[in-house]
């Protein structure tokens, strides 16, 4: 079997292989189809949809106000590319795993062609096998467009230096401002981009390089900053750009996100030193060889190690800051196996060099579906099976009330024919936040929220028609299109006013 593989590895076009990188992508198809909210970063897919939903309603005019949790670093193109679906009531999360799906196979193409077949056989699977790649693949979230858009730009980049063709130089360059447009923090990919060029003595496509990205992080703070609301402004300025060194030399830094010895967990506190070690073995690569590809494998990553080490304070709350490491590493996880095996049969074990590869395929294949259908799709929540059983996924009641039950009830809310946010009222102890199960019921309607929190915070104002309201008991609110009302039992009723 290990030559069968190893044969497998050296003869076939990567066009065989598609069907292998995007396989794991099927561990989340039960996920596509989950209502608003999941559970991981819930805040968050309340904020991608919601600026998808004002794109819909008002177009590029959005930008004038806030939409619940919005970013304000960024011009939302996951979420106006999300608009449509958003609109039509269905598909939401299509464009996430759309991306992550290209962005695998782009990767295996990238790897096959640059680093060799072997890695290009096991990148992709190395994407797949993480667990913030997977949740990035079906959440109502930017990260996956931007991965595919940052790789693709290092593929169009490298490819051009090959080719001597303009069109793929501007390709490259469309692709890093489109990056940027989903987030202005995309703009460090241009570290690698720069790279190519430098290595290769195209000091002009490189200087013209440098404008378009400052000229492109200038544009998006203009419109963020200056041109778009005044809160975001303040909100920015507040809370997004802060440093602190220090926390580098400190264990909250390092064990930030390990709150138990659960995989998941694991998973996400070992990435960021895994991709230092990955940094370090470029390097050493470098060195050693001068080739381009090492340097380039280098850059990728330190471009990806600039955001969690360059906003600590942000990374400590923030483990999606990873985002930019995860495709380098699964390259240089690719590179890892390939290095390693090649040695086993320059030793004359070819069969055991075999057999590696077919277990890293299996072990990562297995990842990716634990993760996907046992941790994150709760396939055995209740099951009292060890570690999986103790979790119910993404699904999990929020709050002691069910999610199927407020997505019912979000639901009736959306047929009841309601136009404005204000007409629906809350009744009873519902917890504060539009990721709890407030956001749950609103989720299920396209009825549009202006206001970056719940208008119950003090230090936040209503939007008028565009805030839902909040009462103790039926009797307290006149004039409004239904009530949403929480039982003491944490049972959930809709009535009209």
């Amino acid at each position: 079997m290990g030559y069968q593989l190893r044969n497998i590895c050296t003869d076939s076009t990567e066009k065989f292989w598609y069907l292998v990188w995007i396989l794991p992508a099927s561990a989340v198809l039960p996920l596509l189809f989950a209502p608003l909210l999941i559970q991981y970063r819930a805040t968050r897919e309340v904020a991608g949809y919601y600026q998808a939903l004002a794109f819909a309603h008002d177009g590029l005019q959005s930008f004038s106000y806030l939409t619940p949790r919005e970013s304000f670093s960024s011009l939302h193109l996951s979420s106006l590319l999300t608009a449509p679906f958003a609109h039509l009531g269905f598909g939401i999360r299509l464009v996430s795993i759309t991306a992550a799906i290209a962005a695998t196979i782009l990767i295996g193409q990238l790897a096959w062609h640059r680093f060799g077949r072997t890695a290009g056989l096991l990148a992709p699977l190395f994407l797949w096998a993480h667990p913030l790649f997977l949740r990035f693949s079906y959440g109502v979230f930017p990260e996956a467009l931007s991965i595919v858009l940052t790789t693709g730009a290092v593929a169009a980049m490298w490819r051009f230096v090959e080719t001597d063709h303009d069109w793929l130089f501007g390709l490259s360059v469309a692709l890093l401002v489109l990056a940027m447009a989903n987030h202005f923090w995309e703009a460090v990919i241009g570290l690698p981009l720069f790279v190519i060029l430098i290595t290769r003595r195209y000091y002009l496509h490189a200087l013209l390089l440098s404008l378009v990205t400052a000229g492109t992080a200038g544009t998006i703070w203009m419109i963020r900053r200056v041109l778009g609301p005044v809160e975001s402004g303040k909100l920015l300025e507040r809370g997004t750009i802060v440093t602190d060194p220090g926390l580098l030399v400190s264990s909250d830094y390092w064990l930030a996100h390990l709150q138990s010895i659960h995989p998941v967990d694991l998973m996400f506190t070992l990435t960021l030193p895994t991709a230092l070690l990955a940094l370090a073995g470029s390097l050493r690569w470098w060195l050693v060889s001068r080739e381009e590809r090492a340097l380039v494998l280098a850059a990728w990553l330190t471009s990806g190690l600039v955001i969690p080490i360059g906003i600590p304070p942000g990374y400590l709350t923030h483990d999606y800051y990873l985002w930019g490491v995860l495709a380098p590493l699964a390259l240089a996880g690719g590179v890892f196996v390939q290095y390693t095996t090649g040695r086993l049969r320059d030793r004359g074990h070819p069969r055991l060099a075999g057999h590696t590869v077919q277990a890293v395929i299996v072990l990562l294949v297995c990842s990716a579906f634990g993760f996907g259908l046992i941790v994150d799709g709760g396939l055995l929540s209740g099951t009292g099976v060890p570690v999986a059983g103790e979790f119910d996924g993404q699904l999990s009641d929020r709050d002691g009330i069910a999610v199927s039950e407020l997505a019912v009830a979000g639901e009736e809310v959306d047929r009841a024919d309601v136009s404005a946010a204000n007409e629906i009222v809350f009744v009873g102890d519902w917890k504060r936040g539009y990721s709890g199960p407030v956001g749950v019921v609103l989720a299920q309607t396209d009825v549009l929220v202006k206001g970056w929190e719940d208008p119950r915070y003090e230090h936040r104002g209503r939007h008028g028609a565009f805030s839902p309201r909040f009462a103790d008991t039926p009797a307290a609110v006149e004039d409004c299109g239904v009530q949403v009302v929480l039982h003491n039992d944490d049972s959930v009723v809709v009535q009209s006013c």
